[in-house]
């Protein structure tokens, strides 16, 4: 069965038509007009489109087919004899006179797109072609319209579909790419943002190119098993280098699609680089506290020796105090006993350094010789360097002092050469130490940063080992920054002291280069202080006759404080428990003008039995003694009542003076 016309194919019948009515002969024209009316007919029923013929003259429609009656809502009687402005089927009439002007011009219109409305008042959009013929003798126009308002809709919505997918593509929070033969064929904004490079040069690199080297096989492997149809490869997590040399951590997961008839891969992209910064900060922190948590594990059992080592210092320097004052003044004896008390001074301050090292006492800044200071600290490397490291030193011993906390410039000498022995630890070589007075003049402070003329004492630490980089040394002074292998650094060393240094005003100089050395030169600003040490073993301490309760309970140093306490003219009562002693004061409170505690105890601590023993008699001078205590300090001891607080050893001069002191004060 033949398909129905084309309306291109009705068009040339029309003028076949014409044609022969123009050559026919008189005697034949009606019955050539009552074929082509036939013919008209029957065009106008088989036509796809709406048919409509019009009077040129007075624009009324005298022929239209039944699908111009059904798209436009009107019947054939409503339609024939009247004008479309009387049908109201324009929406806009202006298109009306646009029309007809095509028409007059041209003689014809072809596939206009003109806006109509239905019987209904519903809005219709088609396409309207037109040519003017002669029908019944008569100018008339016949039109053929075709109904698109569904295929106009269908593009509307089609425009708006894809609108809101660019939108969402453009606006995605994650960048996204579509991967075609190993190159960028699709790709957003944000993705481009990430890549950091022009849109120009995005299509013309290899994907690879994008990602760090370490990374990249496992990237261009993923992308190849994703083509070759592995369903669900998950997330992946890689560094990338962008346009601008930056490095970017991405977190990356892909499918395979069909892009312009041909497989590629989608692949959504987002950033990780502030996430991974985040994580390493809190792995860190993580560090940083664990650290912390053992340098406060330290502190705490460096409290605990410090207390068991001051109770011994005691019995020593306070035996050695009574057998100086037994020993004639001519017995060789005495000088003997004067290196002890000379030695335990020493160890009573190594004591306050393990302290302040751990945290457990504040640092004191004081008058110091740091040439005393660097020979102590050689003294104990000497026994821990190997034989391959040879010291050398330069020590001026007319050096004078600085300000400073001892313990924190052995800090800095310890340390510094602590690294120059690690430096050197295979090969062997020099480490040389030296301290010297220097007058820096305006010329030589003007090489050392912030620094002002004046007198600086400078130390100089030198080694022969295997040296630093530029790029290490600008590194070095950051906390955690290490060369040296897992569990044998920590990165903190050089940063406390430069954190030291820093805080007594010093700065430092760092000079090295790869298998030649390093030499670390810090200037301290010297003061005009001269410093002696300070022995008084042989000054008369002050006596007295007053009774006093005497509370420790260690049986040697008991024993001890009551000798020494009765050799200077007191009335001497001693427990080694807090317990008993608070019973004896109970029964005999009036019979004591002084108590003596310590402050460590079983079953009750020097601060609580100061505590009630001021219950029993509130005027009670009391004195505290302790070889530490992370309870109680000399403020908060004063607050409860507690007259003195005395760190042991207790030396028996300072004994003395302090009980006289408090005694005299009392009413």
């Amino acid at each position: 069965m033949a398909g129905k016309p084309t309306y291109e194919e009705l068009e040339q019948r029309v003028k076949d038509l014409e044609k022969a009515l123009a050559g026919s002969e008189l005697p034949g024209i009606e019955e050539s007009l009552y074929q082509a009316e036939e013919m008209v007919k029957g065009i106008l029923k088989i036509i796809p489109d709406t048919v409509s013929i019009k009077r040129v003259a007075d624009d009324s429609y005298i022929e239209v087919n039944d699908f111009f009656s059904h798209l436009f809502g009107y019947s054939r009687e409503e339609i024939i004899g009247k004008t479309p402005l009387e049908l109201n089927i324009y929406i806009n009439p202006s298109d009306r006179t646009f029309i007809l002007s095509l028409i007059k011009e041209k003689g014809f219109v072809n596939g206009l797109e003109v806006n109509y409305r239905k019987k209904d008042g519903t809005p219709i959009t088609t396409l309207l072609s037109a040519q003017t013929i002669r029908y019944n003798n008569e100018d008339c126009l016949v039109a053929v319209t075709r109904d698109i308002s569904k295929l106009r809709e269908t593009e509307q919505a089609l425009r708006k579909s894809e609108e809101e997918y660019r939108l969402l593509i453009e606006n995605a929070n994650e960048g996204i790419i579509v991967i075609q033969g190993g190159q960028i064929v699709f790709i957003n904004p944000q993705a481009m943002n990430l890549s950091g490079f022009s849109p120009d040069e995005i299509h013309q690199i290899q994907i690879g190119e994008f990602i760090h080297p370490e990374d990249r096989e496992e990237a261009i492997g993923r992308y190849l098993r994703i083509l070759q149809g592995e369903n669900n490869p998950g997330d992946f997590e890689y560094r990338a280098i962008d346009g601008r040399g930056n490095l970017r951590w991405l977190r990356s997961r892909s499918v395979l699609i069909e892009w312009k008839k041909a497989p590629a891969v989608l692949t959504f992209a987002s950033e990780l680089t502030e996430w991974k910064k985040t994580e390493a900060e809190k792995k860190r922190l993580e560090a940083l506290l664990r650290q912390s948590q053992k340098m406060e594990a330290i502190g705490t059992l460096a409290g605990g020796i410090a207390h068991d080592f001051n109770n011994i210092l005691t019995a020593i320097m306070g035996y050695a105090e009574l057998s100086l004052f037994d020993l004639p003044k001519r017995n060789p004896s005495r000088d003997h006993i004067i290196q002890v008390l000379k030695a335990t001074g020493r160890a009573k301050d190594l004591v306050q350094q393990i302290l302040t090292f751990s945290r457990q006492s504040e640092q004191e800044d004081r008058p110091i010789l740091i040439s005393q200071v660097a020979k102590e600290v050689l003294k104990l490397l000497r026994a821990s360097l190997p034989s391959t490291i040879e010291i050398r030193t330069k020590i001026q011993k007319e050096a004078g002092a600085v300000l400073a906390d001892p313990t924190q410039i052995q800090q800095v000498i310890m340390n510094l050469c602590t690294n120059a022995a690690y430096a050197m630890r295979e090969k062997g070589g020099v480490l040389d130490v030296r301290v010297e007075d220097i007058e820096m003049g305006a010329e030589q402070s003007k090489t050392i940063t912030d620094r002002k003329p004046g007198l600086y004492i400078k130390i100089t630490i030198k080694d022969t080992g295997e040296g630093m980089t530029p790029e290490t040394m600008e590194h070095i002074f950051e906390p955690y920054f290490t060369t040296k292998e897992k569990e044998t650094g920590t990165g903190l060393g050089l940063a406390v002291v430069h954190g030291i240094i820093k805080r007594l005003n010093g700065y430092i100089q760092v000079e090295s280069r790869p298998e030649t050395g390093t030499t670390f030169t810090i200037f301290f600003p010297k003061i005009g202080v001269s410093v002696t040490e300070k022995i008084e073993p042989l000054a008369l301490p002050p006596m007295g006759h007053e009774r006093i309760l005497i509370v420790d309970d260690e049986e040697i140093i008991i024993t001890l404080e009551k000798e020494m306490l009765q050799r200077l003219g007191y009335t001497v009562v001693s427990r080694t428990s807090p317990l008993e002693a608070l019973e004896v004061f109970r029964a005999k409170s009036g019979e004591f003008d002084l108590v003596i505690t310590d402050q460590t105890m079983p079953h009750m601590t020097g601060e609580h039995l100061a505590q009630k023993l001021i219950e029993i008699k509130p005027d009670i001078p009391i004195v505290l003694c302790t070889g530490y205590s992370a309870q109680i300090d000399e403020n908060s001891a004063k607050a409860l009542g507690i007259r003195e607080f005395i760190m042991k050893p207790i030396v028996l001069l300072d004994l003395a003076r302090i009980i006289r002191k408090v005694l005299d004060q009392s009413p």
